[in-house]
């Protein structure tokens, strides 16, 4: 779970050392998915429809699944009130710059004189000049999205039905019109410009019971989404009912990210015997080879520790299970991010640390895992694998080298590993454990090398500094009061500075805290 993407999404810039590094919890957390979801049914002066706030409801479950933030509004009785919810859309993306947006409107459409309008339950226009004060112009969210300037904004419009309101019959033309597309923007008619689209008999009208099929398939880009989408409903329809693409959104988007069909490998040489766990143990990824390090002189300053310079104190090192909570601290109330699961298991000959992170947001629950593999006890790297819904990672350490896979779930690309290295580092995902094991005192310093992968291309050898250690009382969740080592520790890999609290007596590393730009974010050892 420490290494990930630092893609141009995520929000927090940081979080936490221990089993994440910090852009892991940001990519789900704060890769912000932002969505505006209208659906309007119960119109007081026309016919009702049928299915739009099943439709728009659906849609907004589905996409908090996913990790999106949803604003929802329905029935939404003036012009007003979906402004309100518009702008209150375009503040989160705004706040976002490098997040993406959505925007799914189910309800009443309609074109007059080339423009598009949405219309609230109470409208009741009777003349034109009175579309612009009840009925919301389409173009009023096409500026906001434009405003926001967002990398992606999709704007799902099921809501090309025919003019409500016959007093404009002469001048509403059927269905919706085609609208400019700003950079960045991805625009899905329920059917093409000035056809009119069907509200359906079943519990969702047509269009949007395919876009939840497909949205929820594993391993389909937005374009591969849409177009299956378009194909059903002109199937269905018997091509009375085509879907519509305006866009000008040049990248690759997931909804559902998912495996490709030729699955990375990895070359393999001798396999790695690992002790058999109980079925309650955290899932641990098996190495794949048997690395050899080279002998070297030692640098002989046990501030600067390699595991040829090791000054770890094995007696802290025991085999033991425990979970961390994961919270960030925002205008002074907590709020849950998940769980963390940590197995630490030593023996003879190796260390296995496997860490299960569950991660929950907005109502998505994502689980991500990663294990490493070390000698023991020098605590030489061996193997790290990662897995979680953006990528997964898969390398091993051998003289000189570090070789392996990082792959893309997003595009589906995958970058092979193949560094020259010095060969005397520890693997990041083990250093946070490490600090506790080492011989601590007050005013104790360290710098500790690390191999890294963040991203593809962002990877290589690091280094985490001690850069203070005092004595200090912690309160621990059972209310007891414990005598702590308070460990101030930079990480160049992310630039980010912690605290972590752990104990004299016993070595138990009670919490971590790190400053972020949208709180102060904590791991706490859950009892």
């Amino acid at each position: 779970m420490h290494r990930t993407l630092k893609a141009k999404n995520k929000i927090l810039a940081a979080c936490l050392l221990l089993c994440v590094n910090v852009s892991l919890v940001a990519q789900n957390n704060n890769a912000q998915r932002i969505a505006l979801v209208i659906g309007v049914k119960n119109y007081q002066h026309v016919t009702p429809l049928q299915n739009t706030l099943n439709d728009a409801g659906d849609m907004a479950a589905s996409l908090k699944s996913k990790g999106f933030k949803v604003v929802e509004v329905y029935d939404p009785k003036t012009k007003r009130d979906m402004q309100d919810a518009v702008v209150k859309y375009f503040q989160l993306l705004e706040n976002n710059k490098n997040g993406m947006g959505m925007v799914y409107y189910s309800g009443h459409g309609m074109q007059v004189d080339g423009s598009n309008y949405l219309v609230p339950t109470q409208a009741n226009p009777q003349i034109k000049a009175d579309l612009d004060d009840q009925c919301l112009n389409m173009d009023y969210i096409m500026r906001a999205i434009e405003q926001a300037g967002n990398d992606l904004n999709i704007f799902v419009l099921d809501a090309c039905r025919n003019n409500p309101f016959r007093g404009f019959y002469r001048s509403a033309e059927q269905g919706l019109s085609m609208v400019a597309t700003p950079k960045g923007s991805y625009i899905v008619y329920a059917t093409k410009p000035g056809s009119v689209a069907s509200d359906g008999t079943g519990r969702n009208g047509l269009f949007t019971s395919k876009l939840l099929k497909y949205l929820n398939t594993e391993g389909l880009n937005i374009e591969q989404v849409f177009k299956r989408v378009a194909a059903d409903v002109g199937k269905e329809s018997n091509d009375a009912q085509r879907p519509w693409i305006a866009s000008d959104y040049t990248g690759d988007f997931y909804f559902t990210p998912g495996k490709a069909s030729t699955q990375p490998t990895v070359n393999t040489q001798q396999p790695v015997t690992v002790e058999k766990e109980s079925t309650n143990s955290v899932p641990v990824n098996i190495p794949d080879s048997q690395p050899t390090f080279r002998n070297e002189e030692v640098v002989n300053d046990n501030r600067y520790l390699t595991p040829l310079a090791n000054t770890v104190q094995t007696q802290w090192i025991k085999r033991e299970e425990f979970t961390m909570n994961m919270s960030i601290a925002q205008n002074g109330s907590p709020m849950n991010l998940g769980t963390v699961r940590v197995s630490i298991r030593p023996s003879a000959k190796q260390l296995v640390i496997a860490q299960q992170l569950r991660f929950t947001m907005y109502g998505a629950t994502s689980v991500w895992s990663d294990s490493t593999v070390a000698d023991f006890p020098s605590l030489a790297p061996r193997y790290y694998a990662a897995f979680n819904d953006f990528r997964d990672i898969k390398i091993n350490f051998t003289n000189r080298s570090v070789n392996g896979y990082y792959y893309d779930k997003m595009t589906f690309a995958q970058t092979p590993i193949s560094d020259a290295v010095s060969g005397n580092f520890f693997d990041y995902s083990l250093s946070t454990y490490m600090l506790a094991w080492l011989p601590l005192r007050e005013g104790y310093q360290a710098q500790i090398p690390v191999y890294a992968v963040t991203t593809a291309m962002d990877r290589g050898e690091k280094t985490i500094s001690i850069i203070s250690t005092t004595s200090g009382n912690y309160r621990t969740r059972s209310g007891q009061t414990v005598s702590v080592f308070v460990l101030e520790v930079i990480d160049d890999a992310t630039q980010i500075t912690s605290r972590l609290f752990i104990g004299k007596t016993d070595r138990v590393l009670y919490e971590i805290t790190m400053p972020t730009e949208n709180g102060l974010m904590t791991l706490q050892r859950a009892y």
